[in-house]
């Protein structure tokens, strides 16, 4: 998947101090959202039209239709419609998501990452926004830069990624880390958080525990613990600063403090007015904590395992966890690379005609890429089964499997478009 690269639009004196016009700024909620989103359209425009190109690579023609039911959540694409030549003769276009036969092509979850530097340029951590959900609920997901992952026959950590790579390549590895596609990302700097948080400062948190830095009188003390108010540079400073022998998890906890403060106070100003419109799918960092902030939100530090080293500890993901906590968090993942995840396609064979849509998450959160769902050619299957093409997809299959209430089939005719079909039946117990 080529991964989409954006700019931070919020540069460092394109928003106006808050010591210049204090009052006109925190008054002005249409300026904030105007400033925040300045790029969105062109940058939507292209990200549009690049989906519109995969998809219709992905089915050959591409026939949009206005779905009910069960599969509100989907972006259809009849997938028969592509196909009614066949070897010389026609075939009936099915365009009815009630109707035997139909197949639909499912449309991922966008997930935005976000790579937060420090002044001096180097990676501090990596914030992950995956699109809300349909009932308006949004995660940010949190990983610190020193987290170690194997690359390249030897492990390294994030921040070096960066360091040597850039953004790019940072994401391909939080992908793999994640287990799921990241679609695009940006960097964000103090500078850039700053300048955001002139429009909300000064702001409250709550730090768990003093931040400490070496100084030229020894290590002292540059935020106190306990609930302190600080100001926009400050609050670009606490988010990116690494303390004096501090574990991950106390700066995850300065993560959520800071981005809980900054999150609710921008979605609070832009809702005071109602005539500051902001993108329902933003594609800058401002955006991103506006979205987060409006909704039913959390926050997840990333699960990580720690390594005794010396007389510190070194983090490595701990991927069992990671996919239990996170992997429910993103609804319809896309894979980063073939074969991480296996195509999936879910066929209902039952009367209920919403038994498919009901189970794509489920599924999904099991390892698999749902790619496409629909019905089977007649409602009345009677056994629920589960078939793999490949050795290699045997462990999601049968997981599948197992919390379908059903067992797993490797087959040696393998499907040119799936990995695993999954065909629903009477005889399903969920």
């Amino acid at each position: 998947m080529k991964t989409r690269v954006h700019k931070v639009p919020v540069a460092e004196g394109e928003l106006a101090p808050r010591s210049v016009e204090p009052v006109a700024m925190v008054n002005d909620p249409a300026a904030v959202a105007a400033a925040l989103e300045r790029t969105a359209a062109e940058r939507m425009r292209k990200r549009k039209a690049q989906r519109r190109r995969r998809r219709a690579t992905a089915v050959m023609a591409v026939l949009s239709l206005t779905a009910a039911g069960g599969f509100g959540f989907m972006g259809w694409v009849g997938v028969d419609a592509a196909r009614n030549v066949v070897g010389g003769t026609t075939q009936e276009v099915i365009t009815d998501p009630t109707a035997p036969g139909f197949v639909a092509v499912v449309d991922e979850t966008r997930v935005s990452a976000v790579a937060l530097t420090t002044a001096a340029g180097t990676l501090d951590s990596v914030l992950v926004f995956p699109e809300a959900t349909t009932d308006g609920g949004t995660v940010a997901i949190w990983a610190f830069g020193e987290l170690l992952i194997e690359r390249d026959g030897r492990e390294v950590a994030l921040r070096d990624v960066f360091a040597e790579g850039g953004i790019e390549a940072l994401l391909a590895e939080t992908a793999r880390v994640l287990g799921f596609a990241v679609s695009d990302g940006l960097v964000a700097s103090a500078t850039d958080i700053t300048a955001i948080a002139d429009f909300v400062a000064p702001i409250t948190v709550r730090n768990p525990t003093p931040v400490r830095v070496e100084g030229d009188d020894g290590v002292e003390v540059r935020f106190p613990s306990g609930t302190i108010e600080l100001s926009s540079a400050e609050l670009g400073e606490f988010m990116t600063m690494e303390s004096y022998g501090d574990p991950p998890e106390n700066r995850g906890l300065r993560a959520e403090a800071a981005l809980e403060a900054l999150g609710t106070g921008l979605a609070e100003l832009i809702d005071a007015n109602p005539e500051a419109e902001t993108a329902e799918d933003p594609t800058d960092f401002g955006g991103y904590l506006i979205r987060w902030g409006r909704g039913d939100h959390h926050f997840i530090s990333l699960p990580t395992t720690p390594i005794p080293y010396l007389s510190s500890f070194l983090y490595r993901p701990d991927f069992a966890r990671i996919a239990d906590e996170v992997g429910a968090e993103v609804p319809f993942p896309a894979s980063a690379f073939p074969g991480q995840r296996p195509r999936t396609r879910i066929l209902n064979g039952t009367p209920d005609t919403s038994r498919a849509s009901s189970l794509v998450s489920q599924i999904a959160a099991l390892g698999a890429e749902v790619s496409t769902i629909g019905n089977a050619g007649a409602f009345d299957v009677a056994e629920t089964t589960v078939v793999y093409s490949d050795a290699a997809f045997a462990e999601v299959a049968d997981r599948i499997a197992d919390y379908l209430g059903t067992s797993a089939t490797l087959t040696d005719a393998p499907s040119d478009a799936t990995d695993i079909d999954v065909v629903l039946g009477a005889n399903l117990n969920r």
